[in-house]
């Protein structure tokens, strides 16, 4: 989907043009306005599943430029945040489109935290600020915990096509048993 794209390619441009983190994360949250703003225009619009991933990205962009005005493990954190988001919203919703994205974001944070922020070697260095490591890695467990607990009663039909209508009638058939 097309604004799931622009949310990752808004993130990346910030990241690229901006070195400084606290320009950065206000450079992300006139992003989230801006999706904010356009959450509301498709809401007014009725076109409640474009809005509904509009407006998570708008949250997530919000969410990743707060967390890059405080924190060095922003994009850790903010994976994290936008997988408990969007296994919320799926739980809520009902959507196999959110679960399955909730999910991939619990597995990019876990894997950023390990390979990255929260190595072993950081970890275990006595001299290294263990808060730096131990931040992501937390952040990272509660998003994998979320996404296996935040599991939604039962899926509603939707309009998937391609690789998630597969999700979304593999779903619905453990469901009724037919898996």
């Amino acid at each position: 989907s097309y604004a799931v794209a622009s949310f990752g390619l808004a993130t990346l441009l910030a990241t690229q043009l901006f070195d400084d983190r606290t320009d950065r994360g206000v450079a992300l949250l006139a992003a989230a306005i801006v999706w904010a703003l356009a959450f509301v225009g498709l809401k007014g619009r009725r076109l409640p599943d474009l809005g509904l991933v509009v407006g998570a990205s708008a949250l997530a962009l919000a969410a990743v430029g707060t967390v890059d005005l405080l924190s060095d493990s922003a994009l850790t954190i903010a994976w994290a945040g936008q997988a408990v988001l969007l296994a919320a919203l799926a739980m809520r919703f009902g959507d196999a489109r959110l679960q399955t994205m909730g999910i991939g974001y619990a597995v990019l944070a876990t894997a950023h935290a390990l390979g990255v922020e929260g190595r072993p070697d950081l970890i275990f260095d006595e001299s290294a600020d263990h808060l730096a490591s131990v931040l992501p890695l937390a952040a990272s467990a509660v998003a994998l915990v979320a996404v296996g607990v935040f599991v939604p009663g039962e899926y509603r039909a939707r309009t998937e096509t391609g690789l998630l209508a597969f999700v979304g009638n593999r779903f619905h058939r453990d469901e009724v048993g037919l898996g």
